[in-house]
């Protein structure tokens, strides 16, 4: 077995300060309020994970609130794609998909993934100049003599 492979296609990065809070959502409604307030680990514009009290089963269906220092809150629809327990935290980090972005039932709003691509121009991880091209050696041009 050749090991794990990364299948995530968007950038992760943290967000200093950013919190998330979560309700499940029930169809056609829920009636529980969000959550307290969690530390997210990180964001992206796919999806998020955050630390949580509570152990979450895959799939479960959430109504996210991201909470960005300075920002008006970001509503989203979710997922729980994962939910693992951490030692080192001592709580649960659990990692969210958001729902596709549209202009669908159940989708979540394009103005959204806008903010979220801002977010990522600001705290992602800038791309880095490509090296400069090497030519190829040339054994009269490039002797070691």
């Amino acid at each position: 077995m050749a090991g794990n492979i990364e299948r995530r296609e968007c950038q992760r990065f943290e967000v200093p300060g950013a919190t998330v809070q979560y309700k499940s959502l029930w169809f056609p409604i829920s009636f529980n309020g969000f959550s307290q307030p969690c530390e997210t680990v990180n964001v992206s514009k796919g999806g998020l994970a955050f630390q949580c009290r509570s152990k979450m089963e895959r799939g479960k269906k959430l109504a996210v609130r991201l909470i960005v220092p300075g920002e008006e809150p970001l509503n989203l629809r979710a997922s729980v794609r994962w939910c693992a327990f951490s030692w080192e935290s001592m709580t649960y980090v659990t990692g969210i998909e958001f729902a596709p972005f549209g202009i669908g039932r159940g989708q979540n709003p394009r103005e959204t993934l806008d903010h979220l691509r801002e977010l990522e121009r600001e705290f992602g991880e800038k791309e880095l100049p490509p090296p400069p091209s090497k030519r190829p050696f040339d054994p009269l041009r490039d002797h070691l003599w």
